[in-house]
C-alpha cells in the first residue's frame, strides 16, 4: 500500500500537539525606548508535538512513522490537540446532534482581512474566544488556519455576526469556501532534525518533534 500525503499523523497521536504563531518580525531598540517592528513574513503557524513514555513496540512504530516524513520533506496535517473541537461543544457535541459534522459551514462575508463571518451553522452555534477554523484557500491540499480572538452567536439561520481572526487571511479566500470548526488543520512540515526519540535502559520513551506550516 503506498503513502499518500500529506498524512493524519496526530489521529491517534499518544500524546499533545500544541500549535503556536510565529511572526517572523524583526525588532530593533529605538531612542526614546520604543521597540520599532518590521514584519519579515506572514505569520506561521508552529508546533511542538510530544508523547507519553511509549513502549519499546510503539516507540519503534512511532519512529518509523515519523521516518516516513523524511525529515520534512513530506508533510501532514497539523492541529492542536486542544482545538479538536470548539470549546462550547467538547467531543463534537452539537445543538443539532448528528445532523452537523462540524466540517460543513461555510463563509458568508469577508469584511476585511481579519474578520469574516460564516453561515450554514446550526441555529444559535457559539464560536468562542480561542476556538479554531480551517478552510482551503488557493490550490492544492492547503488550508488556512485560524484563530478565533471574540466570542460570537449563529443566528436562527446559521449564520454569525463578523468576528475578527489571526493571523490574518491570505489572499485566496472566497465567500462559500467549506469551513472546518472540528479538527481544524493545517499543512505542516517537521522542523528537519528536531525529531528527539531518547530511550531508557528498559527500551521505553517519548518521541518529541518540531513542525512549521507549508502554505503556497
Amino acid at each position: 500500500m503506498t503513502i499518500t500525503y500529506p498524512i493524519d499523523l496526530l489521529a491517534d497521536w499518544p500524546g499533545w500537539a500544541t500549535l503556536d504563531l510565529s511572526y517572523g518580525d524583526e525588532t530593533s531598540g529605538q531612542a526614546g525606548g520604543q521597540i520599532r517592528v518590521k514584519s519579515r513574513r506572514a505569520p506561521l503557524w508552529t508546533m511542538q508535538a510530544t508523547t507519553r513514555d511509549l513502549e519499546p513496540n510503539e516507540l519503534r512504530r512511532w519512529k518509523a512513522r515519523l521516518a516516513a516524513l523524511e525529515n520534512g520533506q513530506k508533510t501532514f496535517w497539523g492541529y492542536d490537540s486542544a482545538s479538536f473541537y470548539p470549546a462550547a461543544y467538547p467531543h463534537g457535541s452539537w445543538p443539532t446532534g448528528g445532523a452537523f459534522n462540524g466540517e460543513a459551514a461555510a463563509i458568508s462575508a469577508l469584511p476585511s482581512t481579519i474578520a469574516l463571518r460564516l453561515k450554514a451553522l446550526p441555529a444559535s452555534f457559539k464560536i468562542t474566544t480561542g476556538d479554531h477554523i480551517a478552510f482551503s484557500y488557493g490550490s492544492g491540499p492547503l488550508y488556512a488556519l485560524h484563530q478565533v480572538m471574540e466570542d460570537v452567536v449563529a443566528d436562527g439561520l446559521g449564520v454569525t455576526p463578523a468576528f475578527e481572526v489571526r493571523p490574518p487571511i491570505r489572499q485566496g479566500a472566497a465567500i462559500n469556501n467549506v469551513v472546518k470548526v472540528k479538527r481544524p488543520a493545517c499543512l505542516m512540515m517537521i522542523v528537519p532534525g528536531s525529531v528527539s526519540t531518547p530511550a531508557n535502559l528498559n527500551a521505553r520513551g517519548p518521541i518529541s518533534f518540531n513542525a512549521i506550516q507549508v502554505i503556497g
